[in-house]
Formats: C-alpha cells, structure tokens, sequence
C-alpha cells in the first residue's frame, strides 16, 4: 500500500515538474509573455477583466455573468494578495499569467493519458511549445482559463466514458468546472449542453437519470448564486449574453472587412446598414442574419476560404502543418485501436467553436481546441515513431517533412526549413534503427531535435513588430501625476486609463471638428488621450488643438497625445 501511494505521488511530482519545465522553456523563449509592460498588454479585453477585478476586491462589486464572474473573482485574489500600488495592473498581469501558464500546461499533460494510456505526460512538451499557445492565450486571461477549465472537464468525461463505474462525484465535480468556465467566457453555455449529451449517450440505461442530475444542478446552483450576486452588488440584474454576443458579432464584421473601412466606426455604420440596428434586430443575432442572410453566407465565405487558413497559421505557429499532420495520424491510430468513443468525445468538445463563424474572428479562439489538437499530435507522433521501421510511416514523414521544407522554400522562412528538416532527420534516425543500437543515442537525438525547434522558435520571435511599451508607460505616469483620482478621461481604450485608476470614457464618434467641439464643451471631462492608430478620426484632436487655453497638449509622441483641461481643480504639475 505504501509503494502505491509512493508511486502516485511520484507520477504528480512528474506531471508538476514537466508543467514547470515548459513554462520556464516558454519564458526563455520569450520573457515579454509573462513579464509584459503595460504596451504589451490588451489594452481592452486583458485591461477590462483586471479592472472587474480590481472593482469587486475594492467595491464589492461583481461583473454581469456574461463578463466572467469567476475570472473578476480570480483576478481580485491577486489584487488583494499583491496590493501592488500605481504598478498593480503590470503585476497582477505578470502573476495571473504565471499561474495560468502553469495550470494550462498542467491540464493538458493530466489529460493526455485519459486520451490514450500510451501517451505520457511529458509527451504534451512539445506540441505546447512548438504552437505559440502561452503566447497567444496569456493574452487574454479570458481565453486562457476557459481552456483550462474546459480541458480538465474534458479529462474527467473521457474517463467516464472509458470506465463506467466513473459515476457521481466526478460528474457533479465536471459540471461544476462547466458552470466556472461558463462564468469565465460565455462559450461555456454551449459547452454545457456539448457535456450533458455526452453523460446522457454515455450513461448507462439504469444510470441516466442519476448522472443528468449530477450533471445539472451543480452548474445551475452556481449561475443562479452568481447571477444573485452580480444583481446585489450592481444594484441591477442582467445577465448580459445577448449584447455580448452581438457586440462580437458587429466585431466579426469589422474583422473581415476592416481593409475597406479607414476607421472602426466606419465598418459599425456599414454593418448596420447591411444587417440592420441594434433595436430593429433586438441585440439578437439571429436577427441580424435573417435580415440579410445572403450578406452572411458571404461573410463566412470570405473569412473560411481567405482568412481562416491564416488565422489558423498565427494561432499555431510556424509548425502548423507539422502539428495538423501529426494530429490527423493520431486520430487514425485512435480509430484503428478502437478508441472511436474517445474521438466522438473529441470531436463533440470543439463543435461550440462553429458559433465562431458567426461572431468574433480572432485567433485565441482557435486555441479552445488546442488540448485535442495536441493529444491527436502526440499520439500521431507515438504511432509514427513506434511503426518507424514500416514504409507507410516513412512515407507519411518524408511527405510532411518535405511539404514544410518546400513552404519554407518558397516563403523564405528558415523556421519552416529548419522544422521540416528535423522532421526530414527523424525520419533518417528512426529508420536506421539508432535508438535500439544506442540508448545514449535514444536520449541525444530527442533533446537535440527539440533544441533546434525552439532556436527556430527564438529566430522567429525576431520577425515581431515593436510595441509602444515606452510611450505607453508614459502616458501612464502623466495621467498619475497631472490627473487627480477620479479624473474622467476620454481614450480609445481604456487599459492605460484603468491602471492609473481613473474613470475611463470612449472617444465619441464624431465627424466633423464643430461636432466634436460641442461634446467636448457639453461633457465635462478632465483629460483626453488620443492614439492616432486608434482613432475615431482626426476630428477630436482638431477640434482638441483649437480650443488652447481650454486644453492644454501635456505629452505628444509615438502617435499619443495627451490633453488636459485647464487648470481641473486638485491636479498637480507633471513631474
């Protein structure tokens, strides 16, 4: 009995040391990805969950569902446990994204050998550093506890599926991970429903009942106890679905034709004009479409056939036909083993990411499927490397080899020539039987291999456009020091604002300077913040420019401007 228990927790120390070992490989590569500046940072989505944070551990108040309660509740854990001054929007990030980074590549290491018992642990280093998943989905604390709370109910319905006597307990516990994710990112309502059909299909006749309810109540006792407490605290109770959902979906439109629109409010008024306004749709996006479905059928189009292969590439990195290749092997070895009930759950997992045809197209999306993809990869790589001696594998691995070596070639990436060329390496090494001549050898090529993929990895980072890291501090610490608290602020985003703990206002859409003009003498703000790349348009900073003597240019550079009213009671002089 001692041996046993010895044993599991040894296999924990295993899993927790190889989660820590990615992470720590992953901020070689790139320290800016858990250690970012304020211009690193998304200035909206990562800048509004840290403020619902921030607001519920200093107010007391709890975001609408549809803005993720739990995660405001995560980030207001680390608000209080660092209490880190004027500086705490940099920090919390830093913290948040440690801890998310570690918790992502630990659930998906604990969920490879629910997938298949020849897949181990460690397996899951090299899909998780060969795709850019930490870099794109730290960005977004949002995105990145959806996955891993979707990945470790994932973990728990393959083992119920794979042994029956799995009943109660780890349902309910599911359910009540589903009801967090859902309280993180909307997408964990369909996900719900993906969850229960699986425990209903997978249940046994005499069972279904018993685990529909275990499956249930958990998620519904804690929207209900969230949704309770959102409308106390706010003093209004909303949930917020349906406007979020729309929103993403006037977002989406932005997204597929924003090179024919100069600025964003532009591609707003064009989307109403196709789908019709907000209150003649009623925020609902079934709505919209049936307003001008022929209008949707192209925009999905357009985005499959132009934009999706791409978004697909950015999202996984340059060894994306390497890790797609790999994974589509994995689900024909799973097949051929007779595991067909574990890619009915996997496929199953990622059919909510459909509704992302209809909404927002960004790449953190792509991501929510990142554990299948990377459990398919490294069981495709197992099955290649355990038949090596069969033609049909080396066939299959000089033809991917190969395929990246040519795209390489003709896109004049030497990370693509470099991936392929391992590939190209291992097909050689495996063939000639090595490992089985030399276990020093067995051990040498692995870590060599992995080595150069991620020098490819750190020549790629190269290829990275600058960020307003600099300026953004700056106008950071004007905003600190020539705004009292509770200054009203006027910006294009509201990121900057927040960190100083001011209150943020969106720039007005206007369209002409007179316009302007008269809503900056009819709203009574303290400062204002243009960004010239994010502008509504030039006509606030003119009508901002000749109006002197009433606002003054307190920081002009790197494209930002700031402005302050004069003489607001209480400011001090920047420093």
């Amino acid at each position: 009995m001692t041996t046993s228990r010895h044993a599991v927790w040894g296999d924990k120390a295993v899993l927790v040391a190889a989660a820590l070992a990615v992470v720590v490989l992953t901020l070689l590569q790139d320290p800016r990805i858990f250690f970012p500046g304020l211009g690193d940072l998304s200035l909206w989505d990562e800048a509004k969950y840290m403020n619902f944070g921030r607001e519920l551990a200093e107010k007391g108040v709890l975001c609408k569902i549809a803005w993720g309660p739990v995660l405001a509740l995560f980030h207001a854990v680390i608000y209080i446990g660092l209490n880190a001054g004027d500086a705490w929007m940099q920090a919390g990030t830093t913290v948040a994204r440690l801890v998310l980074g570690f918790l992502l590549c630990l659930t998906v290491m604990r969920m490879f050998p629910s997938v298949s018992r020849e897949l181990k642990p460690w397996h899951a280093a090299f899909p998780i550093l060969a795709v850019p998943v930490l870099d794109t989905l730290m960005g977004n604390s949002s995105d990145a506890l959806f996955t891993v709370l979707s990945c470790a109910v994932l973990t728990i319905v393959l083992r119920f599926v794979k042994d029956r006597e799995l009943r109660i307990l780890p349902i309910a516990i599911a359910s009540f991970l589903v009801g967090c994710a859902a309280l993180v990112r909307p997408d964990g309502f369909p996900l719900f429903a993906v969850f229960v059909l699986l425990v209903y299909l997978f249940a046994g006749r005499g069972q279904r009942i018993r685990c529909l309810i275990s499956a249930v109540t958990p998620f519904a006792l804690l929207v209900v106890v969230a949704y309770i407490v959102s409308g106390e605290t706010r003093g209004q109770y909303m949930v917020g679905l349906r406007d979020r959902s729309y929103i993403a979906f006037r977002q989406g439109h932005l997204f597929i034709y924003g090179d024919k629109f100069r600025y964003y409010w532009e591609a707003d008024a064009d989307f109403e004009r196709v789908y019709g306004g907000y209150e003649k749709n009623r925020g609902t996006i079934l709505l919209g479409v049936m307003h001008n479905p022929g209008a949707m059928a192209r925009r999905v189009a357009r985005h499959v056939v132009f934009q999706l292969p791409g978004a697909i590439r950015r999202a996984y990195g340059p060894f994306v036909l390497i890790v797609l290749a790999l994974a589509c092997r994995g689900a024909v070895a799973l097949y051929r083993k007779g595991e067909r009930r574990t890619l009915l759950v996997l496929l199953a997992w990622v059919s909510p990411l459909l509704a992302y045809l209809a909404t927002f197209y960004r790449e953190g999306y792509l991501l929510f499927a990142f554990p299948i993809v990377a459990a398919l990869a490294a069981e495709g790589a197992h099955a290649c490397f355990h038949h090596a001696d069969r033609l049909r594998e080396k066939v299959f691995g000089i033809a991917v080899g190969a395929v990246v070596v040519f795209q390489g070639i003709c896109e004049r990436s030497l990370v693509a020539v470099l991936g392929g060329s391992v590939v190209l390496a291992s097909v050689a090494f495996f063939s000639l039987g090595l490992p089985a001549k030399s276990r020093r050898m067995a051990l040498l090529f692995p870590a060599a291999a992995l080595a150069l993929l991620l020098a490819c990895l750190r020549i790629s980072e190269r290829d990275r456009p600058p960020l307003n890291t600099a300026s953004a501090e700056t106008v950071y610490r004007v905003l600190l020091t020539s705004f009292p608290p509770g200054s009203r602020i006027v910006a294009p985003f509201p990121g900057i604002v927040w960190a100083a703990r001011r209150e943020f206002i969106l720039h007005p859409v206007v369209h002409d300077t007179s316009e302007a003009s008269r809503w900056l003498e009819n709203n009574p703000v303290e400062g204002v913040v243009i960004y010239e790349p994010h502008a509504p348009g030039p006509c606030l900073r003119d009508a901002l420019r000749g109006r002197a003597g009433v606002f003054d240019l307190l920081y002009s550079g790197d494209g930002y401007e700031v402005y302050r009213r004069a003489d607001p009671p209480g400011a001090k002089q920047p420093g």
